[in-house]
């Protein structure tokens, strides 16, 4: 299973300490919370985190290296995850190293 508190962490979602979010994720593959978030973004009601717009979503996803495909993904896909938010980790190192 893809670790949900990792997902949520780096997502703005939740924090280690956050309780509350990492409850209301549980064992919940990414599509399925994912979900639950795109469907809160519609209907304005707050079941996970403080995200109400699904471009707030998707900035917040770019900002913390998280491939936006996450909101798809399942079990099965913990390793592309992984690779993909390698390289956007490194895109982003490298831009920072370029600015200096």
């Amino acid at each position: 299973m893809l670790p949900a508190v990792i997902l949520a962490c780096g997502c703005g979602l939740s924090s280690f300490s956050d309780t509350q979010v990492n409850k209301a994720v549980g064992e919940d593959a990414p599509n399925v919370y994912f979900g639950k978030i795109l469907n809160q973004c519609k209907s304005g009601k707050i079941e996970i985190g403080n995200i109400l717009s699904e471009d707030e979503l998707y900035t917040n996803l770019e900002e913390n290296c998280i491939p936006k495909e996450i909101v798809i993904m399942t079990v099965k896909d913990y390793e592309k995850f992984l690779m993909e938010r390698r390289k956007l980790m490194a895109k982003l190192i490298e831009k920072y190293y370029k600015g200096l």
